[in-house]
């Protein structure tokens, strides 16, 4: 199981971020083959920053995941692939390995 893990600046009023990662963006990246363990959002720190952690099988998974993500099969996922700069700003993608300590390690189980 591997996880990424994305770390990004709110572009937009917070309700809007919320409101098109509900409608449009979660979906989209479902759609390519990523499961949403959550999104947050800074309360304190670093206020206007927001955590995403998506789950993938394996690195054959996530591979099949990037290229669904950058060539959209639909127009739908095409606007939103566009729209991802105005919500998501600077963002920052690591790649995680779970390990014994980690509760989430069998999501896609």
């Amino acid at each position: 199981m591997l996880y990424e893990k994305v770390v990004g600046h709110i572009g937009v009023e917070l309700s809007e971020f919320l409101d098109w990662n509900e409608k449009k963006y979660v979906p989209f990246i479902q759609r390519t083959g990523g499961k949403l363990i959550g999104l947050w959002i800074t309360m304190i720190g670093d206020i206007g920053t927001f955590l995403e952690i998506w789950a993938y099988e394996d690195f054959a998974a996530m591979g099949k995941a990037s290229k669904l993500f950058h060539s959209p099969p639909n127009k739908e996922d095409k606007q939103t692939l566009g729209e991802i700069p105005k919500y998501h700003k600077n963002k920052n993608i690591e790649i995680l390995q779970g390990t014994s300590l980690s509760p989430v390690k069998g999501v896609l189980e």
